[in-house]
């Protein structure tokens, strides 16, 4: 009997006689002598290598040593010494050379139905992993931040593609709170968000850049003439940035305080996009983290540091549910890479 351990094959302690003569190689080919009657072979406990069946079933199938060499890209020697090593762990003889062909033992016979079902397994599994590094284990779910699901994410999933060309990816734009709730119950294995609150013990999370807050404004607007914008100077001037019951609005609110101005836009927005887009039309300054800016999407606005500096930290976020696929961490190393490089960091 056949079982597996340490990655290899042992055959289990079986004993019975053996009417050989003994396997000598002639010229690479495997061949018997006269069957005795009198001599007992008694297996040993020598494991059997998924090799020696894989060449077991070549010769098998192809009934020459010659022609199982060339199939398998090794020696006729390499060949017929892997045989007499599988013999001698089985306690019979595999082949019989009778009339001048190589034949099966009826013993080897009795094994047939079980080999093909131990290399057919091999064959599988090898497939599986074929694929599995094919489509880099599956899909890749990415749950993130607009501002960057916008700048971060399609540069990351467009390096992660060239290292696995049938990468499929998943994105959904979603609020801070969401993002860490999709990646700690695993129906997102990637989240990014601004390090704005307490991580989740469900979730790993790591700072992977550096993001600063500035003001823009269509280069009419009177505060476009100032090297920078203080928190006190936009006391009863509107202007356009983030929710204020945001995590991003409630860090905007504390820093204003804290200069003694007060976070009260006028309009109210949840994607960095749209704040540019609103200022442009609107003629109005905008409070916005300057990463987005490097899309250059709306040259029309002009751009003045904030006082006080308000610096967010982008987080990559990883669920503790499972590790990563391939695709995963090949996502997730192009994200790092990616805000490393971003501005402010």
């Amino acid at each position: 009997m056949l079982e597996h351990a340490d990655g290899e094959l042992h055959a289990g302690p079986i004993s019975g006689r053996a009417r050989q003569e003994g396997c000598r190689a002639t010229q690479h080919e495997v061949q018997y002598g006269k069957v005795g009657a009198s001599k007992l072979t008694v297996m040993g406990t020598r494991p059997i290598k998924l090799r020696e069946l894989e060449i077991f079933r070549a010769v098998l199938d192809l009934r020459s040593v010659t022609a199982a060499a060339q199939l398998l890209g090794v020696s006729q020697p390499a060949i017929s010494k892997s045989l007499q090593q599988l013999e001698a762990g089985l306690g019979f003889p595999l082949f019989e050379r009778l009339g001048g062909r190589l034949l099966p033992t009826p013993e080897a016979e009795v094994m047939t139905y079980a080999l093909q079902g131990v290399l057919g397994s091999v064959d599988a599994l090898q497939s599986a992993a074929r694929t599995a590094r094919q489509e880099a284990g599956g899909p890749v779910t990415i749950a993130a931040l607009p501002t960057l699901a916008t700048v971060i994410v399609p540069e990351a999933i467009r390096i992660a593609t060239e290292q696995h060309p049938n990468l499929q990816v998943g994105l959904k734009i979603l609020p801070t709170r969401e993002v860490t709730e999709a990646v700690a119950v695993g129906t997102a294995d990637i989240g990014l968000v601004h390090r704005l609150l307490d991580d989740d013990p469900r979730v790993q999370g790591e700072d992977v850049g550096a993001t600063t807050m500035v003001c823009v404004m269509p280069a009419a607007h009177p505060l476009a003439a100032r090297a920078a914008v203080g928190a006190p100077v936009l006391k009863g001037i509107r202007y356009v940035s983030y929710t204020v019951a945001s995590p991003i609005g409630e860090r905007m609110a504390s820093a204003f305080a804290a200069a003694g101005g007060t976070y009260k836009p006028a309009v109210e927005v949840a994607s960095s996009t749209v704040l540019c887009e609103a200022a442009l039309r609107l003629g109005l300054p905008g409070i916005v983290e300057d990463s987005v800016l490097s899309t250059g999407w709306w040259p029309g606005l002009v751009v003045r540091p904030l006082r006080p500096a308000i610096v967010l930290r982008p987080r990559l976020l990883l669920g503790l549910r499972r590790p990563l696929s391939l695709g995963g961490r090949a996502v997730a190393a192009a994200i790092r890479g990616g805000l490393a490089s971003s501005p402010g960091s």
